[in-house]
């Protein structure tokens, strides 16, 4: 079998492969050259989530009549001139291929102006010719009929809800770095996203991830042989989410996904984040560009370090010295005025005993020295919960509405038989109850305990189709970002079937007026339902 050379159009068509998998990647490229242009204020219209139309324009320094001649082709870049400036990269496009991708594979055109007064355009119809146009200083890319002639390629993209969701991730990326720059997204000429330019950095994370942010983020920095890490943590005492959401790490100002810092952060917060639960963070590492490879995947959001064990190292190590600080944690109520709860009319499935078989141990400015303390002893009869079918059980995974001690016997749990070995000691800050067996002490929150319960029963009817639903006299309003928003609009009808009634509210909000009835009562937290959500 012979070899032969490809010609320059499928060479453009399979490195456009693995550039431009999607709409989203157009707009990262397209928003990139943007950044590194100098612009501040950066404009993306899209039409039918990206498949017909994007319009990308911005108010850069613009490209020249001559450099509009080289854009469209491949290698042709501005950013690199030598084999050293590969390890010294500190822009966010270098290797000239983008353009030629994206003019492979739609119908593009490029118009620019850079300043001399004079603007030009180029198109993918025809690349050796320029004629004179129109625009103000900068550059705005038009692409058109994405894959036209590519329809394989169609076949393989998400759903358009999933496509534009993946844009408003990508706008986020760039938005929550670059406080300094204007953002605009349009979507079939509804704006999704207007944010303005903010002189700190802090203002532009709580515009971005959620005014709820405000006033529970950390500000550190750290720096340790050439290695600079700084950036906010959430408190997590106050933010967690049960989900992966608003983490963001950027090293050398590029947005990346990088398992070792993301693993680094983790082992930093300790024990200080609950188990199941996941922080807030936004990290900014700089790093010698000689020591970090961006060059491993084509779309650069993935990256390596020369030495990962001293990154991993450094990261931890900064995010745990954080939390070291007293000021950081959410100290318990310092007064012991009220702190006890009169335990003896919740319902917990046991009963009270007067017991001399443990000794009391007085011990000065202790909170177990009150003499109001008493000891409980759990019933002698054995106790068992029924696991619900399909759901996984974590924790205790006990299904009543008290502690979720169950009264008939069906089927013992992994924790079943070892229950009836817990007495329960007291309420410690009306949050926790102090469980202890003859050699440990546990503390449990039943408050989340109660949550989980109420999960689990849910998911138990949902597969069963008989979820119970209660209106809600007073409807909750939960705001909800751009990401969110979207992934509510795609499941709308699994939420109404879990026993939500809930309809958009606004641009970033959404009313619930209906729950499952597990949900209702005075106790009912908008933090809660939106997880579920």
């Amino acid at each position: 079998m012979a070899i032969n050379l490809l010609p320059e159009e499928i060479i453009n068509q399979i490195a456009a492969g693995e550039v431009i998998e999607n709409p989203s990647a157009v707009v990262k490229e397209l928003v990139e050259n943007s950044i590194d242009s100098g612009a501040d204020l950066i404009e993306v219209e899209i039409e039918d989530s990206g498949f017909d139309r994007i319009v990308v324009k911005d108010n850069g320094c613009g490209i020249s009549r001559e450099d509009l001649l080289l854009a469209p082709r491949r290698h042709a870049t501005s950013k690199i001139k030598s084999f050293n400036d590969l390890y010294n990269i500190k822009t966010m496009g270098f290797r000239g291929e983008a353009l030629a991708s994206i003019f492979s594979v739609a119908k593009s055109k490029i118009v620019s102006n850079d300043g001399s007064g004079d603007a030009f355009e180029i198109s993918s119809s025809d690349t050796l010719n320029v004629k004179e146009s129109a625009c103000a200083q900068g550059t705005m890319i038009v692409v058109e009929d994405l894959f036209y002639n590519t329809p394989a390629r169609k076949k393989y993209l998400k759903s358009k809800t999933a496509e534009l969701k993946s844009i408003v991730d990508v706008m986020n990326r760039f938005c929550v770095f670059h406080n300094d720059v204007k953002f605009v997204l349009k979507h079939d000429s509804k704006v999704m996203i207007n944010k303005p330019k903010f002189d700190e950095k802090e203002d532009n994370l709580v515009y971005n991830l959620g005014r709820d942010l405000r006033g529970k983020l950390i500000y550190f920095e750290d720096e340790i042989s050439g290695i600079k890490v700084s950036g906010f943590l959430g408190k997590p005492s106050e933010v967690t989410y049960p989900y992966v959401k608003n983490q963001y790490i950027y090293v050398n100002e590029r947005f990346v996904k990088s398992k070792v810092v993301r693993d680094a952060i983790y082992e930093g917060f300790g024990t200080n984040l609950m188990v199941g639960r996941h922080p807030v963070f936004v990290l900014f590492v700089n790093i010698d560009p000689e020591i970090v490879d961006v060059n491993v995947h084509p779309t650069k959001i993935e990256i390596r370090f020369e030495n990962e064990l001293e990154i991993f190292e450094f990261v931890k190590n900064s995010v745990k010295k954080v939390f070291e600080k007293s000021d950081t944690i959410k100290p318990f109520d310092s007064g012991l005025e009220n702190r006890d709860e009169n335990l003896e009319n919740r319902d917990w499935g046991i009963e009270i005993k007067k017991t001399k078989d443990y000794p009391k141990v007085e011990k000065e400015n202790s909170y177990f020295s009150s003499d109001s303390q008493k000891i409980f002893e759990v019933r002698d009869e054995a106790l068992s919960y029924q696991k619900s079918s399909g759901i996984r059980d974590e924790g205790l995974g006990i299904r009543d509405e008290g502690l979720g001690i169950e009264k008939n016997k069906k089927e013992f749990g992994p924790l079943g038989k070892v229950l009836a070995e817990y007495r329960v000691v007291g309420l410690l800050n009306k949050t926790y109850v102090v469980l202890e067996t003859s050699g440990e002490m546990f503390l449990l929150d039943f408050h989340a305990a109660a949550e989980k319960i109420k999960f689990e029963k849910l998911m138990d009817e949902y597969e069963n189709k008989n979820v119970a639903k209660q209106r809600l006299l007073s409807p909750i309003v939960l705001h909800l970002d751009k990401s969110e928003m979207l992934s509510f609009a795609e499941n709308k009808e699994l939420f109404f079937e879990l026993g939500f009634a809930c309809e958009v509210f606004g641009d970033s909000e959404v009313v619930v007026r209906q729950v499952p009835a597990g949900f209702s009562g005075e106790g009912l937290n908008p933090d809660l339902v939106k997880e579920v959500l």
